[in-house]
């Protein structure tokens, strides 16, 4: 597109050379875009890309005006050049975080929407003793009533059998047998 032609067209849009509105511009860019995409024009951008017909030796060609942020090679030794590398590692990097220097006025914490302080903490230390007192009472609970069982634990099934061999007059031995009077074996 010439110079010529968007000078033409910019004072022809918004009558003015200098100043133009968004909806202007957007206006003459889309008619540049328009105006200027037509077959010829894709053809040949698909051929100096290598891509209409295929051919990756023109791809890597055309892949390699682009390293080193395109900048033609004559200027790669160029001591006055600052590389990409440069700008990452010094320019870009943001500052470390200063340290403050004054103490903060605030004491305490906000949690879950309430403040922190220090009579709610020793609440929480003296709930805290609460829950491990509890759990000490109910652990030796638990021993003193396995210790009045006998430490022995049958399933409900084991013991609807010692029912019924209890109530046929039946005593078990020591081998998980049971016999009686009249020879009936019932194994619990």
């Amino acid at each position: 597109m010439s110079l010529n032609y968007l000078n033409k067209l910019t004072y022809v849009e918004s009558g003015s050379m200098y100043t133009i509105s968004k909806t202007v511009a957007l206006r003459i860019a889309s008619r540049a875009w328009t105006s200027h995409i037509v077959p010829t024009n894709v053809i040949s951008g698909f051929r100096t890309t290598g891509l209409c017909p295929l051919s990756h030796d023109q791809m890597v060609k055309r892949y390699s005006l682009f390293n080193d942020c395109g900048v033609p090679r004559s200027y790669l030794h160029a001591d006055w050049i600052v590389r990409r590398q440069v700008i990452r590692a010094v320019i870009l990097c943001l500052p470390a975080r200063e340290t403050k220097t004054r103490g903060s006025s605030r004491k305490t914490v906000d949690v879950g929407g309430r403040l922190l302080t220090l009579a709610l903490l020793h609440k929480m230390d003296a709930t805290k003793k609460e829950r491990l007192e509890a759990a000490q009472r109910k652990k030796a609970l638990k021993a003193k009533r396995k210790n009045k069982r006998g430490g022995i634990v049958l399933s409900p099934l084991a013991l609807k059998w010692a029912s019924i061999a209890a109530k046929l007059g039946m005593a078990p031995l020591s081998n998980g047998t049971v016999m009686s009077c009249e020879a009936t074996e019932v194994v619990v």
